[in-house]
């Protein structure tokens, strides 16, 4: 089986510099990535998942913090393993084992850790401060082969009140059919406050 990343732009981001290259792979583990900048890539097309019946808000997020684990329920194939339970980072990413992540955020892959995790959007988000617009929703389907999070409208975490500045939505689905992973990028507002706007996107193995 083919492991594949389907990696949905919906336009360049302002905040990093990105070498335009629209596929790439495979690596060690067979895995191999396409974007919307590729002719042969994937079409965006955004999941509202909030107004789905079973979808879950996943609170009590904030800054520099874990929540989990949650059930998947259906075992999705990561590089050579199975997983069945997922952590939601604030910071953008879940893991697959528990461990937070925080600034400064690492080279993906390293081998320090925490391991075992996807990163959509690993940076310093935060939905700290009075009045943060940021919530995160998960949503299985009632086939129960897909899963998708959703990171809603979450600002960068800032020095200056009310704590957070900048807007971000994107979303994570993981499909047991064909154990592909999906990023899809919605919106994005504002710069990371994190050196030289570090914003880390990737996969790692346990």
């Amino acid at each position: 089986m083919k492991n594949q990343i389907l990696i949905f732009v919906l336009y360049m981001l302002p905040f990093a510099t990105l070498h335009v290259k629209g596929q790439g792979g495979p690596d060690a583990f067979g895995y191999t990535w396409l974007d919307s900048n590729d002719p042969a890539g994937p079409q965006y097309s955004w999941i509202d998942i909030v107004s789905k019946p079973g979808a879950t808000q996943v609170k009590l997020l904030a800054d520099d913090n874990v929540r989990g684990p949650f059930n998947i329920p259906f075992n999705f194939h990561y590089y050579w393993y199975d997983v069945n339970k997922f952590w939601v980072g604030s910071h953008g990413y879940i893991g697959f084992t528990s461990g937070q992540i925080a600034h400064p955020f690492p080279t993906i892959p390293t081998a320090n850790n925490p391991n075992n995790f996807i990163a959509a959007m690993m940076t310093d988000l935060s939905f700290d401060g009075t009045g943060n617009p940021g919530t995160c929703y998960y949503w299985v389907s009632p086939g129960n082969d897909t899963l998708i999070v959703s990171y809603l409208d979450v600002p960068f975490w800032s020095q200056n009140s009310p704590d957070y500045d900048g807007s971000n939505t994107f979303q994570m689905i993981l499909s047991k059919v064909d154990s592909s992973i999906t990023l899809q990028y919605k919106n994005q507002q504002g710069a990371s406050n994190t050196p030289n706007n570090a914003i880390s996107i990737g996969i790692e193995n346990v």
